[in-house]
């Protein structure tokens, strides 16, 4: 599991180093917990996108980033992406949609 929770931070940050922090703090804020690998995976993606974001979701704001990242790298749907980041699946929309005009 812990390959796949970095392997997905390394995915979302601007490199080992980041992807190694957001790791280590997504694991260890875990600890104790019982949750699985997708939960941990969309926990570290959100976190590598707000400290140091790789290089293609830079050009987005914040919010947006996550939204993107969560649908991108972890393949979540509009509602699992609302429910993780406690929005509305209108508004997880909306980010998308921002986010990808960002980048255009």
């Amino acid at each position: 599991m812990l390959e796949r929770v970095y392997g997905a931070a390394l995915s979302a940050s601007a490199g080992p180093a980041a992807a190694g922090e957001a790791t280590r703090e997504v694991m260890v804020a875990a600890a104790g917990e019982r949750s699985d690998a997708r939960s941990l995976i969309a926990r570290v993606i959100v976190r590598a996108v707000r400290t140091a974001p790789h290089a293609a979701f830079a050009p987005m704001a914040e919010g947006d980033r996550e939204v993107v990242a969560l649908a991108r790298l972890g393949g979540y749907t509009v509602a699992e992406i609302a429910e993780a980041l406690g929005i509305a699946p209108g508004e997880a929309r909306s980010r998308m949609l921002s986010g990808l005009r960002a980048l255009t």
